[in-house]
């Protein structure tokens, strides 16, 4: 079965939206549940124990010669969690992504069922047109 030029880019266009759509509702997801788990802090949390900012009188105020601090500045914390999801979540839509371009269709990009599962369920899935 051959697709035209511009049907093979309509699916295209499909796929690309729909991944779209679901990352950004796992992002939208993921920022209200954070969100919602920052409302149940404890008093005790380290977001609580931080003092509150204030401004300095000019007594207060450093000389601008003098050093402020002794210690090494620390690099930030890389995040590698979140780091390590994103790489592996496009490593494998990229696989997806590739081996449905490939074959033109999501059914002819999936692996073959096990014998087994042909046991179970003899008769096809539906075709949607």
């Amino acid at each position: 079965m051959q697709f035209s030029g511009n049907t093979r880019r309509k699916r295209y266009c499909a796929f690309l939206l729909s991944f779209g759509l679901l990352t950004l509702s796992m992002a939208v997801f993921g920022w209200g549940l954070q969100y919602k788990l920052s409302l149940y802090q404890g008093k005790s949390s380290i977001a609580h124990l931080t003092p509150e900012a204030k401004l300095l009188s000019q007594k207060e105020r450093p000389v601008v010669g003098q050093v402020q601090s002794t210690r090494p500045v620390e690099p930030p914390a890389f995040p590698v969690f979140p780091a390590l999801l994103m790489v592996t979540l496009a490593a494998c839509s990229y696989r997806a992504a590739t081996r449905y371009t490939r074959t033109g269709s999501m059914e002819k990009s999936r692996a073959p069922l096990p014998a087994c599962v042909h046991a179970i369920f003899f008769r096809p899935p539906p075709v949607l047109t």
